[in-house]
C-alpha cells in the first residue's frame, strides 16, 4: 500500500497522464489532493450493509469498510472539487438519507436522485419484499453547476453484470459509468473515485476521454483495476488512433525546367 505525498499528487494533476489507480486508503489520499483539481467525484462507496455471499462470484470476501455507511471521504472530496463541479454517489434507498445528510454536511448541495435501472434483481428478502432492480445515485454540486451537454434523463438503463461474470461483487457496467462521466463532466475534467474497486469508473473515463484518478484499499481489486485500465487504454488506442495500411507517399513535385 502506498502513501502518496501532496507533491506526487500535484505532479499527477499537472501532468498529461490519462489515468492512475492508487493502492491506498482514500482517507490518506483525499486530504493531499490539490484544492479544486477535480471536476467530478464519481464513486460507489460501501453502503454499510455488511455485504456477504458470492452470488455466483468465486473467491469473494467481505467488502472493506462496509460495517456502516462509508461517508468519511466526503469532506476531502468537497475540498478537491472545483467550484462548479459535481458529485455522483451510488447508494441504496435505505441508506440514502444518511448519505444525503453527510453529502450536504461536507458542503455539497443535493440536486437530484438518479436511478440506475439494472434490468435484473438484486439482493433482499425474496419472500417478503419486492425485487430491488434499481440503485440510487445521489447527484450533488459545489456551487452553480452547468451541464456540459444536453440535459440527460434521471433514469439510466444498463443491464447489471451477472454475478458469474463479475470480478468485483458490486461491479458496475463500464457503459453505465461512461454515461455518467459523459453527462456530468467536461472533457478537460479530472474524475476522482475514492472507492474505485476494479476501476469501472476509470473505464468509463477512458471511453469518454476524461482523466481519471482512483483509490482502492483492497490489494486484489487494485491489481484487477490496474489491469483493466491498461486493457481499456490499449483498446481505446486501437479504436481512436488512425492506422495506415501502407506508408503515406506524396506525389513528387516536378523540378523547374
Amino acid at each position: 500500500m502506498t502513501r502518496p505525498t501532496a507533491k506526487q499528487l500535484q505532479r499527477f494533476v499537472d501532468s498529461d497522464r490519462r489515468h492512475a489507480i492508487l493502492h491506498a486508503d482514500c482517507l490518506d489520499v483525499g486530504g493531499k489532493l490539490p484544492a479544486g483539481c477535480v471536476g467530478l467525484t464519481c464513486t460507489d462507496p460501501p453502503f454499510g450493509c455488511n455485504w456477504q455471499g458470492s452470488h455466483g462470484l468465486k473467491g469473494t470476501r467481505a467488502i472493506a469498510n462496509d460495517k456502516r455507511p462509508f461517508v468519511w471521504w466526503l469532506h476531502h472530496a468537497y475540498l478537491a472539487t472545483r467550484r462548479g463541479g459535481a458529485l455522483l454517489c451510488f447508494t441504496r434507498p435505505r441508506e440514502a438519507p444518511l448519505f444525503k445528510a453527510a453529502i450536504e454536511a461536507a458542503g455539497f448541495t443535493w440536486r437530484a436522485d438518479l436511478i440506475w435501472h439494472k434490468a435484473m434483481g438484486g439482493v433482499g428478502d425474496c419472500a417478503g419484499a419486492p425485487q430491488p432492480d434499481y440503485e440510487l445515485i445521489v447527484f450533488a454540486t459545489k456551487g452553480r453547476f452547468k451541464l456540459p451537454g444536453r440535459r440527460p434523463s434521471s433514469v439510466l438503463r444498463h443491464t447489471a453484470i451477472p454475478g458469474t461474470k463479475r470480478e468485483h461483487p458490486t461491479q458496475k457496467p463500464a457503459a453505465l459509468m461512461a454515461e455518467l462521466v459523459g453527462d456530468y463532466s467536461s472533457p478537460d475534467d479530472l474524475v476522482y473515485d475514492p472507492c474505485c474497486g476494479i476501476a469501472s469508473t476509470g473505464e468509463g473515463c477512458l471511453l469518454k476521454g476524461r482523466r481519471f484518478l482512483g483509490v482502492e484499499l483492497d490489494a486484489t481489486h487494485h491489481a484487477t483495476g490496474a489491469r483493466r485500465l491498461r486493457n481499456a487504454e490499449r483498446q481505446r488506442d486501437r479504436t481512436v488512433r488512425p492506422r495506415l495500411a501502407r506508408p503515406l507517399h506524396t506525389t513528387p513535385t516536378r523540378a523547374a525546367a
